[in-house]
C-alpha cells in the first residue's frame, strides 16, 4: 500500500492535497529545529517536511498538537527497537520525540519514521504521552469538524511501560483514513481505532497492557466502514497484555454504534483474549454490528493470569452482537496444561456464524450464548472427557452445528444451564465424536 508525494499534490491511494497551488518542500536539517522546520510551512499551502535520519524532539504532543492543515512529514526510514524482546528505545531512521499530535487538522500525510518516548527516554526526564495522534479540535466535544483524507504509514511508536496510560497510534472523530506498516510496543493501547472509512493494511502491535487494536465507537464518534488487512498481536512476557483486538461500542446517548467492520486476518500470539466484542453503553439494541474476520489464528502459550480464550463477548448494560461472522478459525493451546476456553460468548450473538473452526489442546467447556451457526468444526484434542460446550441465555440461544469432528472421546457435545438453550445438529454431516446429547447443568 505505497503511497506515493508526488509534484501535483496527491499522496497516492486516493489521498490527496488540496489542488490549485504550489507544494512547499521544507528540509528539516535547513533549519534549527524540527518545529521551526514546521513553523515555517505557510497556512493555506500544501507543504511537505522532509526529515533526515536522527532523533528530533517537538512540543507538538499531547495539547500542543498541530491544526494545519495539508502537512506531510516524512522521514528518511522507518526505526528498529534496540532489542526484539525488551526494547528501550528506537535506533537508526527518523525519531520524533516524545509524540506527534494533530487536532482538527485534514490532508495530514506522516511516514518512515517513529515516535519514541520509551523507557530509555522517559528514564532520562522525557514525558509519557501519546504517539502518534489525529484528534478533533477539542477532543471529546461531538459537535467538533470531522477531520478527513489522512494517512500514515511505515511509523513505529515505542512507548514507555506496557501500563502507561496513553496510546501508540490514536486515530478519532475523523472521515478516511489510509495506514499500512505500523509497529506498536508499549502503552495501554496500542492502537485504537475511532473513527469513520478507515482503510489498514498491516498493524503489528505487543504489549500494550489493555489491548492491541481496539475499533471503538463512542458519544464522541460513531464507527464504520473499518477495513482492515492484516492485524499481527502479542505478548513479551506473561500477563503484559489483556486482550488482542476489541470491537467495541460505549455511546451512552445518541445513535453512535459500532458497524461494518472487516479484517482480512487476525494471528493472536500469548494474548488472553484473542478477540473481544464489547459493549458498554446504553443503545438498547445491538451495539456491534456487521463485523467479518475471515482468518483468526490463536496460540495460547502463558499460563498464571486470566484463563486464555479465542473470542469473548460481554457487555456490562444488556447490549447485544449481530451479524458478527468469523471464518478460519484455529484455536491452540499451547500452553502444555488445562485452563484454555475456546469461546467465552457472555453477551447474545444474534444471527451470527462461526465457519471452518479447529480447535487443538486441552479445553474448558466453551460458552455459547445467541443465535449462532456453527459451520465446519474440529476439535483435535487431546483433552479430558467433558462437554465441550456450555450453553446460556434462554430460549433465544439456538445453535446449529454442522461438519463437526471430535477426536477427544466421551462426554457430551454440549450442555445448557437449564433455561431453555438448544443446540441443533446436522446428523448428516456428524463426522465423528461425542455424543449429540446435552444436559441441563445442576
Amino acid at each position: 500500500m505505497a503511497l506515493v508525494i508526488a509534484d501535483s499534490g496527491c499522496m497516492g491511494n486516493g489521498i490527496s492535497q488540496p489542488s490549485g497551488s504550489a507544494n512547499s518542500v521544507i528540509h528539516v536539517g535547513d533549519y534549527p529545529s524540527f518545529d521551526a522546520a514546521l513553523a515555517a510551512c505557510a497556512s493555506g499551502i500544501p507543504c511537505t517536511l522532509l526529515v533526515p535520519q536522527g532523533a528530533f524532539a517537538t512540543k507538538h504532543f499531547g495539547t500542543g498538537c498541530i491544526s494545519q492543515s495539508s502537512i506531510s512529514i516524512v522521514g528518511s526510514g522507518q526505526p528498529a527497537y534496540d532489542d526484539i524482546s525488551a526494547p528501550k528505545k528506537l535506533q537508526g531512521g527518523t525519531i520524533i520525540q516524545p509524540g506527534l499530535a494533530f487536532c482538527g487538522a485534514s490532508n495530514i500525510y506522516v511516514s518512515d519514521l517513529g515516535i519514541d518516548d520509551g523507557p530509555a527516554y522517559v528514564a532520562g526526564g522525557g514525558e509519557v504521552t501519546d504517539g502518534l495522534v489525529f484528534d478533533g479540535m477539542n477532543d471529546s466535544v461531538p459537535e467538533d469538524p470531522i477531520w478527513t483524507n489522512n494517512a500514515a504509514e511505515r511509523v513505529t511508536s515505542l512507548g514507555s511501560s506496557n501500563v502507561a496510560l496513553a496510546h501508540a497510534f490514536r486515530f478519532e472523530h475523523g472521515n478516511g483514513f489510509v495506514f499500512d506498516g505500523l509497529k506498536a510496543t508499549y502503552d495501554t493501547h496500542c492502537l485504537a481505532v475511532k473513527s469513520q472509512n478507515v482503510k489498514g493494511g498491516r498493524i503489528d502491535a505487543q504489549a500494550c497492557s489493555s489491548d492491541q487494536v481496539i475499533i471503538k465507537s463512542d458519544n464522541y464518534t460513531a464507527v464504520s466502514h473499518v477495513d482492515i488487512t492484516q492485524i499481527n498481536v502479542g505478548s513479551l512476557v506473561p500477563n503484559d497484555s489483556q486482550n488482542g483486538v476489541v470491537i467495541d461500542s460505549e455511546a451512552t446517548t445518541g445513535a453512535n454504534n459500532t458497524s461494518s467492520i472487516h479484517v482480512g486476518n487476525i494471528q493472536a500470539t500469548g494474548i488472553y483474549s484473542a478477540l473481544t466484542f464489547l459493549a458498554n453503553g446504553n443503545l438498547n439494541g445491538d451495539a456491534v454490528t456487521n463485523v467479518a474476520i475471515d482468518g483468526l489464528q490463536v496460540n495460547a502459550t502463558f499460563l498464571g493470569g486470566p484463563v486464555p480464550d479465542c473470542v469473548l463477548s460481554t457487555s456490562s448494560t444488556g447490549q447485544t452482537f449481530r451479524s458478527i461472522t468469523i471464518s478460519n478459525v484455529q484455536c491452540v493451546n499451547g500452553t502444555g496444561s488445562g485452563g484454555f476456553t475456546a469461546t467465552r460468548l457472555y453477551t447474545p450473538m444474534f444471527e451470527s456464524q462461526i465457519n471452518n473452526w479447529t480447535t487443538v489442546g486441552l479445553l474448558n467447556p466453551g460458552t455459547l450464548n445467541g443465535s449462532l451457526q456453527i459451520n465446519g468444526w474440529q476439535n483435535s484434542g487431546p483433552g479430558a472427557a467433558i462437554p465441550t460446550f456450555y450453553l446460556i441465555g434462554g430460549p433465544s440461544t439456538v445453535i446449529e452445528i454442522s461438519g463437526y469432528e471430535d477426536t477427544v472421546p466421551g462426554g457430551s457435545l454440549y450442555y445448557t444451564d437449564g433455561q431453555g438453550e438448544t443446540m441443533q445438529i446436522v446428523p448428516s454431516t456428524m463426522l465423528s465424536g461425542k455424543g449429540a446429547s446435552g444436559q441441563a447443568r445442576n
